[in-house]
């Protein structure tokens, strides 16, 4: 649960590129797993 909130407020404060950035993170993390 924390972590995801803190992906919320990583993606709140995030631009555009780094949306981007953080979407394909979050997808190869889920990849892996």
């Amino acid at each position: 649960m924390g972590r995801k909130q803190q992906i919320i407020q990583l993606i709140k404060k995030a631009d555009q590129t780094q949306l981007i950035c953080i979407y394909k993170f979050i997808k190869a993390l889920v990849n892996k797993t």
